[in-house]
């Protein structure tokens, strides 16, 4: 990774299938989860003693232009949500009209300040009264103020790599989970892409809400998208309401 880049500069479709080969020939594991499944591969391999743990390891360079920003823009002591609303591929995007609802709702009726993250300036914000860091700061920058900061009450985002960093949960220092491991609370939006393989990694089950569409029935491709992702527009499908009735119940309960 290098510190500007937000976003892969291109999506070769054939990568995933060909990563996912070798898993195809082993038998599935309990959970659906890629990290499940490749777990199960590194076992396979004879690795079965390694410990795992999601940490992301951030120069210190990097660091401290996180903790710049932080000062920059007086984010301690504050009600912050953090918002991450485009991906790397447009069908996983935040659509315009939900997010300003949301957005506007987490100001004016929740009474929190919103900070956005992310490099593609598509999502158009048209003058909201939100901090934009887009294109401001560098991606490892980013990583550290969501991942490592404390100050965000709630990350609210896409299916995108900054989203995982920010929501997947590092295990205690002996590899399990359990009620006294540490994680951010985030929301993570899911439309044509599977949440049962590609949600940020999650094992206790506290600190990620997943909201999607019913993609009960709808047969997924080898890429694990919903095969009429080109027709049926998912993202919409996600409303405001389905968001901000669980962000402050979320806030609370862990």
């Amino acid at each position: 990774l290098t510190g500007a880049e937000h976003v892969h500069p291109y999506y070769d479709e054939a990568k995933p299938f060909l990563m996912n080969l070798p898993l195809e020939r082993l038998p599935n594991p309990n959970s659906k989860h890629a990290v499940d499944k490749y777990l199960q591969l590194l076992n396979y391999l004879g690795f079965q003693k390694c410990l795992i743990s999601f940490e992301f390891p951030i120069a210190a360079k990097y660091v401290d232009e996180a903790k710049l920003t932080v000062t920059q823009y007086d984010l301690p002591d504050r009600r912050l949500v953090a918002i991450i609303p485009t991906s790397s591929k447009q069908v996983k995007d935040w659509p315009k009209k939900n997010l300003h609802e949301t957005i506007d709702a987490l100001i004016n009726d929740l009474h929190y300040d919103v900070v956005v993250f992310g490099k593609d300036k598509t999502a158009n914000l048209d003058g909201m009264p939100v901090l934009d860091l887009r294109n401001r700061t560098s991606f490892l920058a980013d990583a550290y103020l969501l991942r490592y900061s404390g100050l965000f009450d709630i990350t609210i985002g896409v299916d995108t790599g900054m989203m995982h960093i920010a929501g997947s949960v590092s295990s205690n220092e002996d590899g399990s989970y359990d009620k006294f491991t540490k994680g951010n609370r985030t929301i993570s939006l899911f439309g044509p892409s599977n949440p049962e393989s590609y949600a940020p990694y999650d094992p206790t089950g506290r600190f990620n809400i997943i909201i999607h569409p019913d993609l009960n029935g709808i047969r997924m491709n080898k890429r694990k998208f919903a095969e009429d992702y080109r027709v049926r527009d998912y993202m919409a499908e996600i409303t405001s309401k389905m968001i901000l009735d669980n962000v402050e119940k979320h806030a609370d309960e862990i």
